[in-house]
Parts: structure tokens; C-alpha cells; sequence
């Protein structure tokens, strides 16, 4: 039986400066949607909407009480603060501190936060109750959320901590105080919004200032910023574990083969000892995310059946490279969730690997600033030069691309459009492997929806 958490008033109001409140809540919550009665009811505001306007709703609902940033003329304990998003975080970190865990793991980096986040979650949930940030909720509201569902008999947590600016790693650190921390790599993600790849490498090393001295870094022994994460780490007394291909990597990556079936890899694990393990899993790439998370297990001091069998018992993350069978061979991959140009060319060279023709779907990619048509070209060329057979891209922002591409390249306006070709290309070549990609704002997943739903009998 799981011990109940609570959340008195009498010590969240004074840890946001306030006078002591009456009652006990029972839960912290941001939307009156999921607010049950006795819950405290947090008033966020938005771009596209304001929790002030529901505090009154809250009341109505049962609400032990709410933080706000102006009062209501509602009759319900009320914490006024100058930043309300600022107050749910130290709520959240309040409530972490409060849970005896054995290790917080924190997950950052420009590509594979998510599955590394879900394969660890999976290995240490073979030793000991384990929480985990549901989906990709990584931001200023996700990880205080994911922090706010601790509860007394979890051991281990795993937040993935996400990043479009500088300093935000390191706010969500200081709230979540991790042990352990991992940085998958550095990429061309949200450079837009960070200005440069050495930008992006500064803020994913915050993660390493957030955590104590003689905690654990993971990182990533190919990716660009690893000497300067080094670095950081000893300035600040941290032990660096790191894995990946390179000759000096820890947890070495000795083979990578993509099957129809997953991912086979081996590797030399944190002890010496070669290893051999089937993610069950499309994508190269989940090699390296599966490194990652085998250095983490055995830093915290797991076993290696354990590890086993939390990695071949992962089954991915819905819209990363989801696989779907062809009746005629091929295969539609659901890669759709989001992108940017080192994960699209990560999900193309494992299609490729497996030899039929490849088309690439391909939506609109976000963030990549004044240089959004350099780097859609350049993409758009390397896939050609590597082999897909055609690239089809949705809107005319991706004309870029499909200009470097060349013969074989057409742009769709929309994605009725596109799925109504795309129907036509199995039809005749049900071989192909498809490759269905974009940012999360391109929604491609409406591609696989139209599939699925209106042409069934393509799929085995």
C-alpha cells in the first residue's frame, strides 16, 4: 500500500512568503481540468491563457487554496507571489527534497532525451518503484509536474530536462537536484533560439553545476562539447563516465547492426566485460542512448541482468521510430514527434542500412534561425548523396531541401496531399521504407493517421 503524500498549507505559504494557510492539499496542480476537490490550484500565466481567470472555478470545484500573483474575490486561501511559475517550482523542489530517494537521474541533451529517459526508467524499474517524466514534459511546468508526482515508496527518478535558451538547465537543476546526470549530446537543436552550436553545449552542461560534489556525469564520448563538459565536471569535482564509439570511451559501442527485428548491439560495459543485447527498437542511434543509460546503471551500482532486462523489455517511444509493417516488405516509420537535422539524418542512415528504397516525409523544422535554408540544402543534399530515393516536404519552407535533393524531390502543401501520393508509391512499391519526420508543430503524424485509417490493408 502506497503512503499518501499531502501538501500542508501551513508549509507551502510561508515557503512562498506568505502567512501560514489552513487545511491540507492533497495534490499541486496548474489546470482546473485535472483539479480535484482539496487540491491547490496554482495560477499560471500564459501566452495563450491565464490561470488567474479560473481561480474562482478552482474554488468552485473544492480547492484547498491557490497561488496567485493577484488576489481573487474568491473565498479561498490565497499565496500571493510575483511569479507564479517561479512558486510551482519551489513547491516542486520542497516536495523532492521531502522523498528519500536513492538516486534522481537527470536527462539532457539535443536528441534522445526522451527514449534514454524511457530506457532507464525501464532498467531501474527492475530493481525498485521508479518515476519518470511522462512523455517529453521537460520544460519549467513539465519538470515540476514530474517532481510533484514523487511519491513515498518510489526509489529512483528519471527527469528529462529540456532547453531553447540559456540558463534553463540550469534552473530546472536547481529544482530537480539530481545525483546522477546524463547529456546524450549536442546538436543543431533550437540553434535559432541559442544562437550557436557553443551555446547549445554551454546551457546542456548546466546540468553538470546542478549536481553535488562526487555526483556522476554521463556524457557522450562523440558529441561535439564533450572536452568542455570534461572540463566543467572537474572544475566542479564531478565524476565523468562517458560511452560511445570512441577508443576512450568507458561503456564502448563495439557494433551497431539495424535488423527488421531492432536494434543488435554490443559494447564494452563499465567493467571491461563485452556485451550483447537486442533493443527492440528502430534506429541506430538507440545505441548510443542505450550506452548511455548502461553507464548509468552500473554508476548506480545496478547489475547487469537487470540492465538486460529492462533494455530488450523497452518498446520505444510512441512516434519515435515506431515501425509499421508493409504487406509488401517495406515499412512506414513513425518518427513524426519532432526533428531537427542531426535527428533526421540519425533516423535516415538506419532506413538506409536495411537496403530498400527510401522516401523521406519530411515537415517543417523549427529553430534553426537566419540559417533555416543553408541547413534544410545541406540536409537535403546529404540525402541525396546518401541514397533515399526521393524526399517529399511539406509547405514550401521546405524548398530548400528539396532543392539540394534534386530529381526526386516534390513538395506537398499539405498532408492530404502528401498521403494520397504516398498511397500511390506503396501501391506500386510496397518495398519502400518510409521515413515519416518533421517538428512537432508540422503535426506528421496526421500522415500516419490517414494511412492507418483510410488504407488499412497496406499494413501487415
Amino acid at each position: 500500500m502506497v503512503e499518501a503524500v499531502n501538501f500542508p498549507l501551513a508549509d507551502i505559504f510561508p515557503l512562498l512568503g506568505c502567512a501560514p494557510g489552513d487545511g491540507v492539499a492533497q495534490r499541486v496542480v496548474t489546470d482546473t481540468r485535472q483539479l480535484r476537490s482539496g487540491d491547490l490550484f496554482v495560477a499560471i500565466r500564459g501566452q495563450r491563457f491565464d490561470g488567474h481567470d479560473f481561480v474562482a472555478q478552482a474554488a468552485a470545484a473544492g480547492a484547498a487554496g491557490a497561488v496567485v500573483m493577484q488576489r481573487q474575490p474568491v473565498d479561498l486561501p490565497q499565496c500571493q507571489v510575483v511569479d507564479t511559475r517561479h512558486a510551482y517550482g519551489q513547491i516542486a523542489r520542497w516536495h523532492r527534497r521531502r522523498i528519500p530517494l536513492r538516486a534522481l537521474v537527470g536527462v539532457t541533451g539535443s536528441n534522445g532525451k526522451t527514449s534514454t529517459k524511457g530506457m532507464l526508467a525501464a532498467v531501474l524499474s527492475q530493481v525498485a518503484p521508479t518515476h519518470a517524466t511522462a512523455g517529453n514534459l521537460n520544460n519549467d511546468l513539465g519538470v515540476p509536474a514530474t517532481l510533484l508526482g514523487l511519491m513515498p515508496d518510489h526509489h529512483y527518478a528519471v527527469v528529462e530536462m529540456g532547453a531553447n535558451h540559456g540558463g534553463e538547465i540550469a534552473y530546472l537543476g536547481a529544482l530537480a537536484e539530481p545525483d546522477l546526470g546524463i547529456i546524450t549530446q549536442a546538436a543543431e537543436a533550437h540553434v535559432g533560439a541559442f544562437g550557436s552550436l557553443a551555446q547549445i553545449i554551454q546551457t546542456k552542461g548546466e546540468l553538470i553545476d546542478a549536481l553535488p560534489k562526487g555526483g556522476v556525469i554521463v556524457l557522450n564520448r562523440d558529441s561535439p562539447g564533450f572536452a568542455e563538459w570534461s572540463e566543467r565536471a572537474q572544475q566542479r569535482e564531478v565524476e565523468v563516465v562517458c560511452f560511445g564509439q570512441h577508443e576512450a570511451a568507458q561503456v564502448r559501442l563495439l557494433q551497431v547492426v539495424q535488423r527488421t527485428t531492432g536494434v543488435r548491439l554490443q559494447l564494452q560495459d563499465l567493467h571491461g566485460v563485452r556485451r550483447e543485447v537486442l533493443l527492440p527498437v528502430w534506429g541506430q542511434h538507440q545505441a548510443w542512448n542505450a550506452a548511455a543509460v548502461v553507464a548509468a546503471a552500473q554508476s548506480l551500482a545496478l547489475e547487469w541482468d537487470a540492465i538486460a532486462a529492462g533494455l530488450q523489455g523497452f518498446s520505444g517511444v510512441p512516434g519515435r521510430m515506431q515501425p509499421m509493417a508493409l504487406k509488401g516488405g517495406g515499412v512506414v516509420v513513425d518518427d513524426s514527434y519532432n526533428a531537427n537535422p542531426a535527428s533526421v539524418r540519425a533516423a535516415v542512415e538506419s532506413l538506409l542500412r536495411l537496403g530498400p528504397p527510401v522516401l523521406v516525409c519530411l515537415g517543417p523544422l523549427e529553430e534553426l534561425g537566419d540559417r533555416e535554408a543553408q541547413y534544410l540544402a545541406e540536409l537535403g543534399t546529404w540525402m541525396g548523396a546518401q541514397g533515399v530515393r526521393r524526399l517529399w516536404g511539406l509547405g514550401e519552407r521546405l524548398l530548400p531541401a528539396v532543392d539540394g535533393f534534386g530529381e526526386g524531390g516534390q513538395i506537398f502543401m499539405d498532408h492530404a496531399a502528401m498521403a494520397r501520393a504516398l498511397v500511390r508509391q506503396l501501391q506500386q512499391h510496397p518495398e519502400t521504407m518510409v521515413l515519416v519526420k518533421g517538428s512537432r508543430s508540422a503535426a506528421m503524424e496526421k500522415l500516419i493517421h490517414r494511412l492507418k485509417e483510410a488504407h488499412a490493408d497496406l499494413f501487415v
